[in-house]
């Protein structure tokens, strides 16, 4: 079921140019019909005088004053008045083209213009053109140059430039990461009210960033940005009102904070109207209203939304039925995330209850909605047949077939195909494994924009995949993708910051990223976030929470997850304790190739836990788990070897067995077997002291349902 939405952490390229140069908004120019002042203005603007052209091309534009709208009359004073290099005007004529505002958009021209309004000291003109520097709009991205920008303009007391500094504290983008000095410039905008910053303090306040959770205090700074009509706090504060969080509920006051932020255009604003609209909450049910606010939304973009509206097409509800519609919306909603988020997308739209009136096969029937839609070759329904047949969802696993439709929607410009087609590339599946192709794929993707590319790309330069090796490059770009919201790369990011893997190690961060993408429905993201609660790394400690999220993950089945719930039920954390359950958990992780499962379900069947005891059958998991590099996999088929448990006994075997499992380097053969790698005195010795060392760790086989705080469980 989609839930409220709240809107994140405005950054520069989140706010509108508008916002961003307050020029337009902040003009001087009379508000209400006035023509004695209109006639001052005028006169000022004829006789040349660059203040004067100005404010009479904010009339112009904004149609205020007494002047009716005339924007292409307002681009023309607004020239007049730059070519004086009066830098007020400069930075509004950046703006309009910007945004294509009486003129075509040409971001080249508009950077110029803000450059030159900076190079004059114009606070304004810094911010502006910070944001063209931070979003890479008409100039190479460069956050750490758009953080001076904003930093120069801050020291002069802007509250535009220090909301924008404050966000990049905040994410660490372009400066090394500072809640403190985040939460310094927020309140120092917000005392002159920039109501940008009062959003993201109170974001602040909300999730603990910083600061001790304030709930009360946060939905108080949504209140006072509210009252200055911004749209996020709009929502934010909705949020709150229909939660009770911070704020007495109250559903109808959230309805009517929905529709404010709504009649700006603002994506998440019509969503969670709509959502209220077709929930009957706060407001009388209507689905006719909700489905056209669910469309208006889709129309910006929002996933939730495309996702909702292709269900009410499915239903009829709201709408005239039409599958064919349905299915490129769903195509669409899937297309916001890598190969796995969208798979995860349209296993939603394919099993829920939208299929369940009139189908023999819910999945058969998803995939012939594609396959109609696909006819047309509209691309979003072509990624979606791909999807089906990568999948397996509805039609005979065939990773060929994905390839071709695949190939066909890039053709026809869709960058989240080429993401996924870099992915086929990369594994090798339907196609020789070619990971320099998959990296030019996933180039090409983020060059259009995609955000999925974005963070395919960083992890391939973080890891040296198909390409040289670049940690810094591969941190910047998951990090631009992460703050677009790609929750693929918020992920990816979480496990960097947790390992410490090409930045500083910093596991509140870590969680702060996993608990981004959790909630957005990754599951990477979830299974990151359960193990954070296990270890109480970067959050409180919490065994049912990280129970919840392992769950969330598992039902997408997520390998990774399903073997640490397993975990959770052999020890009893978080869950009754349940030893058949782990083993079926286990297994279930086990045949999706999770070799850490492996040495669990090796564990069950050699010690008979969970299980009917079958020796062999033991070992052969622990074969399969070694044959994979799993360290705890290679010790354990050692250990059978040096005692002959389930096969001959093999002191050599063994013995090449521990070297192997030591020489990995991996954190959990370093603990158990630190001290034997020291040297050999005799292969007997060696093998004792390994045994001791690894009998009271978590990989150690006969010995399921051990200590939680094993050195094994330092790893995810």
């Amino acid at each position: 079921m989609a839930s409220y939405q709240e809107a994140r952490c405005i950054t520069p390229e989140q706010r509108s140019p508008l916002d961003v140069s307050g020029h337009f908004l902040l003009a001087w120019g009379p508000r209400e019909s006035d023509a004695t002042a209109l006639e001052f203005i005028r006169t000022a603007a004829e006789a040349g005088d660059p203040e004067g052209q100005f404010q009479l091309g904010h009339c112009y534009y904004c149609g205020c004053g007494g002047a009716a709208e005339d924007r292409e009359t307002a681009v023309t004073l607004l020239q007049q008045a730059a070519q004086r290099g009066y830098s007020p005007a400069e930075v509004s004529l950046g703006v309009c083209y910007q945004t294509g505002g009486g003129v075509p958009r040409d971001l080249c021209e508009a950077v110029r213009l803000f450059d030159s309004a900076a190079k004059k000291g114009d606070a304004a003109g810094q911010v502006a053109l910070g944001g063209c520097y931070f979003h890479g709009s008409g100039v190479e991205q460069d956050e750490a140059h758009a953080a001076q920008l904003f930093q120069r303009a801050a020291d002069e007391g802007d509250p535009s430039a220090q909301a924008c500094l404050g966000s990049c504290y905040q994410l660490g983008r372009g400066v090394q990461r500072n809640l403190q000095k985040a939460l310094c410039l927020y309140r120092a905008a917000v005392q002159q009210g920039s109501a940008a910053a009062q959003v993201n303090l109170g974001l602040c306040y909300q999730r603990g960033l910083g600061t001790p959770k304030d709930l009360s205090r946060a939905a108080a700074l949504f209140e006072d940005a509210a009252k200055q009509g911004h749209p996020a706090a709009l929502v934010n504060l909705g949020v709150c009102l229909l939660l009770g969080r911070g704020q007495t509920n109250d559903p109808p006051r959230a309805v009517e904070l929905f529709r404010g932020a709504a009649g700006k255009g603002y994506a998440l604003g019509l969503f969670n109207l709509g959502l209220c609209y077709s929930r009957g909450l706060g407001v009388e049910k209507d689905m006719r209203i909700a489905a056209e606010l669910y469309r208006q939304a889709a129309e910006r973009d929002h996933p939730g939304a495309q996702l909702s509206l292709g269900v009410c097409f499915h239903r009829g509800e709201g709408v005239e039925k039409d599958v064919v519609r349905a299915a490129m919306l769903y195509a669409a909603a899937a297309a916001h995330g890598q190969a796995t988020a969208q798979a995860t997308t349209l296993r939603r739209s394919a099993s829920g209850s939208a299929f369940s009136a009139g189908t023999a096969s819910r999945k058969t029937w998803g995939a012939e909605m594609y396959r109609q839609a696909a006819e047309q070759n509209h691309p979003t329904a072509l990624l979606g047949l791909g999807l089906c047949y990568q999948s397996g969802r509805g039609v005979g696993q065939d990773y060929g077939q994905a390839i071709q439709f695949y190939e066909r929607a890039a053709d026809r410009g869709s960058a989240a195909a080429l993401v996924n087609l870099g992915h086929c590339v990369f594994a090798g599946f339907g196609v020789t494994r070619d990971p320099a192709r998959a990296v030019d794929l996933f180039r090409h993707a983020a060059e259009l924009g995609e955000s999925a590319g974005q963070a395919s790309l960083g992890e391939c330069y973080l890891n040296g995949w198909g390409v040289d090796r670049n940690p810094a490059l591969g941190i910047r770009l998951l990090e631009s993708a992460s703050a677009k919201g790609s929750a693929a790369a918020q992920a990816a990011l979480g496990g960097c910051y947790r390992d410490g893997s090409g930045v500083e190690k910093k596991l509140e961060r870590a969680a702060e990223l996993y608990r981004l993408a959790a909630e957005q429905g990754n599951g990477e993201g979830q299974a990151g976030l359960g193990w954070c609660y296990s270890r109480g790394a970067g959050v409180d400690w919490c065994c049912q929470t990280a129970v919840e999220w392992f769950a969330r993950a598992a039902d997408q089945g997520h390998a990774l997850a399903l073997a640490r719930l397993g975990e959770c039920h052999a020890r009893g954390e978080g869950v009754e304790r349940d030893l058949v359950k782990a083993a079926e958990l286990y297994r279930e992780a086990s045949d999706r190739g999770c070799a850490r499962a492996q040495v669990k379900l090796g564990d069950c069947y050699v010690m008979g836990v969970g299980v009917e005891r079958d020796v062999e059958r033991g070992v052969a998991f622990y074969q399969a788990a070694a044959s994979a590099g799993e360290p705890g996999g290679v010790a354990c088929l050692g250990l059978c070897y040096y005692y002959g448990v389930g096969v001959d006994r093999n002191v050599e075997e063994a013995t090449r067995l521990f070297r192997m499992a030591a020489d990995t380097r991996d954190s959990t053969a370093i603990d158990c077997f630190d001290d034997a790698r020291t040297g050999v005195v005799s292969d007997v010795e060696w093998a004792q002291r390994l045994y001791r060392q690894i009998a009271s760790s978590s990989a150690a086989p006969f010995a399921a349902g051990v200590d939680s705080n094993s050195p094994e469980e330092n790893t995810f």
